[in-house]
């Protein structure tokens, strides 16, 4: 996803679907008879392969994917810790990283994370692991079960890193709202404004 070139078209996008509602339009004797030429159909085509382009791009800017520390919480699925625990183990480590950097763990208390975050993978029986379900558990509830009585430490950093996600989503959100309200309104007073001017000039 990371190495994903929106620019290539060639490799990701060698045809452009337009649906089955557009193809059903082309394909009626109306729109035939229109007699709409093969270069209009092939501009067509280039300005959905021109949109389809931007979207992805947009989608790969706004993905969470992009940022090191999303990429590292995959430390925290359970199908990932009985699959591959020591590329878990890097994972929280480069989480441990971002975290000692953002103030928001002790470097001191780092290899103790590790170190219990290292045995619960391996005490942990690696069937229960397996069958961690995402439709049928929440991963707060069964990571905080397993791991925040005999590994407070590593449990520290897991709870942490679960807020950390999306803690911000919705303050961020109504930023976003508040600012665009503030221009509507801004451009509706100067609008009210300009038109009473025009009203009370004289001719």
């Amino acid at each position: 996803m990371i190495g994903f070139d929106t620019n290539d078209i060639g490799k990701h996008c060698r045809a452009i679907e337009l649906g089955y509602s557009a193809d059903k339009i082309i394909r009626s004797d109306n729109f035939k008879k229109k007699k709409v030429s093969d270069r209009d159909m092939l501009g067509i085509r280039t300005d959905a392969n021109s949109v389809l382009k931007a979207m992805c791009k947009k989608l790969r800017q706004q993905t969470p994917i992009t940022y090191p520390v999303a990429r590292a919480l995959s430390c925290l699925d359970p199908r990932n810790m009985a699959g591959s625990p020591e590329q878990c183990k890097t994972m929280m480590r480069r989480l441990l990283s971002a975290c000692v950097e953002g103030g928001f763990v002790v470097e001191a208390d780092c290899d103790e994370v590790i170190q219990q975050f290292d045995d619960f993978i391996h005490t942990c029986v690696k069937g229960e692991l397996e069958n961690f379900c995402v439709a049928d558990d929440r991963l707060d509830t069964y990571l905080r079960c397993r791991i925040a009585a005999n590994y407070p430490k590593a449990w520290s950093v897991c709870e942490l890193a679960l807020l950390l996600s999306h803690g911000q989503a919705s303050v961020e959100r109504g930023f976003s709202v508040n600012k665009e309200l503030v221009v509507e309104n801004q451009s509706k007073q100067t609008s009210s404004k300009e038109n009473n001017k025009a009203s009370h000039h004289p001719c």
